[in-house]
């Protein structure tokens, strides 16, 4: 027969229902039982008392009736043979029968005599009397002990009541025994079961003892187990796979690549990396020495953003072999839904192009420098040329010399910028640093790019933070990076558009703000705009690329960092931050 666990649960304290039910019952019944025993044996013993009293009453009435000489006896005969015929019929007590029996012989004798009318014997009503007396005492001294069969009732009942407690308990173990064995152990197999799977080991099997819900879940935790090795060996296969397609996807790449797990440690490396870096399967990114992976791993993490170079200068220099060597460190977070759990490290051979990058810049120095002397000469002669000294010149003529002049000194800046960044780039060019208030830096950009900015229509403002810090700042470099980025900002913010020029305390710094309303720049062209030389495509500019280059040194030389953020709606905001002017030292007296 096959029962639920729930038909097994209900069973058990049915049962357990069924011997609390019994218990009060035979309880209740053998209380009742109890109390109509002792109410018959009071009622009786009480009924024979009141039989002798009214005996005791019918012999006086008879002893007054003979004395008088008057009266009839009959009526006091026949009430007292009444009572005694009843008492004759309400025997209950030992010893009351024969009393009763002798009492109604020494009645018949009374009788007679009566009926005789001769002298009554001596001491016969008394014996009479004695006997009824003896028959009252015998029921009282029942009904006193009355308390002693109560007391006998009262044990019998708890002797009762604590056989069915002692049942009752016995058989609650026994279901206590059932459950256990029935219900509690499997439970107990199956988390014990839960937990091996937890491990990890799905090569158990439940055995399935019973057809109850326990047995179901025992079936379906079996299939569950099948099911999870199932789906382990197609993951571990596919796993297989996909780790072998990436290792030799990495194997087969030009640069160093390494994967990491959340913890840091590499999982995967191709052999380039574990050769040049020592980033092999296992290891840590702190045992890379000096090499900057570990900061650049937590950067990417916290951030969930890439942690890109910002250029050549951010090149990472190893030598191989002997041979000197530079490498760029990209770091890309990889992400499960919104959380980083682990990176990839991309480390980019660039000795190349840095070369060929040193040899421009060497070389763009080197023209700036040649070409300078030249156009100091021709922006001379195209002046003296405009100022008439070397005799009239025609309209035609006073046209082409003042577009030469303007031609000649565009080349000059060109060439002084080269020279700039030429000087900042090799440290040839020292700043002058002094402490100068935030609001009075902020204050001389507004005032030298305001009239620019109203003949365009372009509304210009200023917000400045309360409280701010003096700034130790070279005020003219300074004054040139303000320049070139209130200058981009009014180039591509249309009229009627709006650049805001913001300060406000970052630290014990502050952090300085270009905000414009233009159109803003792509993504994929906001990573290169600090590229010297580099123009962002379809946007008219006069220059050739080096303003935020140079703006970009300059603040660098500041110990700053500038950045550019453009935010959906549209809109570019360059920031840059300037640490605070350093506390004077105390005079000595």
């Amino acid at each position: 027969m096959k029962l639920s666990l729930k038909t097994k649960i209900n069973l058990g304290i049915s049962l357990l229902l069924v011997v609390l039910a019994v218990a009060v019952g035979l309880s209740q019944a053998a209380l009742k039982r109890g109390n109509r025993e002792m109410q018959l044996i009071l009622r009786n013993n009480y009924d024979s008392v009141d039989y002798c009293r009214g005996m005791l009453q019918c012999l006086d009435r008879l002893r007054d009736t003979r004395a008088r000489r008057a009266g009839d006896p009959a009526a006091a005969i026949q009430e007292f043979s009444a009572k005694l015929e009843l008492q004759s019929r309400n025997i209950t007590e030992p010893g009351e029968g024969e009393l009763t029996e002798a009492l109604a012989q020494d009645w018949q004798a009374y009788q007679q005599a009566l009926a005789s009318k001769r002298a009554l014997p001596a001491g016969r009503q008394e014996s009479l009397r004695d006997k009824i007396w003896q028959i009252a005492d015998l029921n009282l001294q029942s009904m006193g002990q009355m308390e002693g069969h109560a007391g006998k009732a009262a044990r019998r009942a708890e002797g009762m009541m604590a056989t069915l407690l002692i049942a009752g308990v016995l058989l609650g173990v026994g279901l206590m025994l059932f459950t256990g064995r029935m219900i509690l152990q499997p439970i107990r197999q199956m988390t014990r079961s839960v937990h091996e799977v937890e491990k990890g080991n799905l090569d158990l099997v439940v055995a399935v003892q019973s057809h109850d819900e326990l047995g179901q879940l025992a079936e379906a935790f079996n299939r569950m187990a099948s099911r999870l090795r199932e789906f382990r060996r197609d993951d571990h296969h596919r796993l297989a796979r996909v780790e072998q397609t990436t290792q030799q996807a990495i194997d087969s790449l030009p640069d160093a690549v390494a994967m990491l797990n959340a913890l840091g440690r590499v999982e995967l490396s191709n052999p380039m990396a574990q050769r040049v870096f020592g980033l092999k399967p296992g290891a840590a990114l702190d045992g890379a020495g000096r090499l900057p992976f570990g900061e650049a791993f937590r950067k990417a993490m916290e951030g969930a953003t890439p942690v890109r170079p910002q250029g050549y200068k951010d090149a990472l220099q190893v030598f191989e072999a002997g041979e000197e060597r530079f490498y760029l460190l990209h770091c890309l977070p990889v992400m499960d839904e919104a959380e980083p759990v682990g990176a990839t490290l991309v480390l980019v051979d660039v000795t190349g192009l840095r070369k060929l990058d040193e040899v421009k810049s060497g070389l763009l120095s080197t023209l700036a420098h040649e070409l300078r002397t030249p156009l100091t000469s021709l922006r001379m002669a195209t002046h003296l040329l405009q100022q008439g000294q070397v005799g009239e010149l025609n309209a035609k003529q006073e046209e082409l010399a003042a577009a030469a002049y303007e031609e000649a000194e565009r080349l000059h800046q060109i060439v002084d910028r080269f020279l700039d960044l030429s000087r900042l780039e090799s440290g040839r060019s020292p700043l002058d640093l002094r402490p100068v208030a935030a609001e009075e830096l902020a204050a001389q950009a507004l005032r030298e790019h305001q009239s620019a900015f109203a003949s365009k229509g372009v509304k210009l403002e200023l917000h400045l933070a309360p409280g701010l810090p003096s700034v130790g700042v070279d005020p003219s470099r300074l004054g040139h990076v303000f320049s070139n980025l209130l200058s981009n900002a009014l180039r591509f913010t249309p009229p009627g558009g709006k650049v805001r020029l913001e300060a406000i305390a970052a630290g014990e710094g502050v952090r300085f703000s270009v905000i414009d309303s233009g159109p803003g720049i792509s993504a994929d062209q906001r990573a290169r705009v600090f590229e010297r030389f580099y123009r962002v495509p379809g946007q008219e500019s006069p220059g050739v690329g080096l303003g935020l280059a140079i703006a970009r040194e300059i603040v660098e030389l500041h110990h700053g960092r500038l950045s550019l953020d453009c935010p959906p709606e549209g809109g570019c905001s360059f920031h840059f931050e300037i640490p605070g002017a350093p506390a004077p030292e105390p005079s000595e007296v």
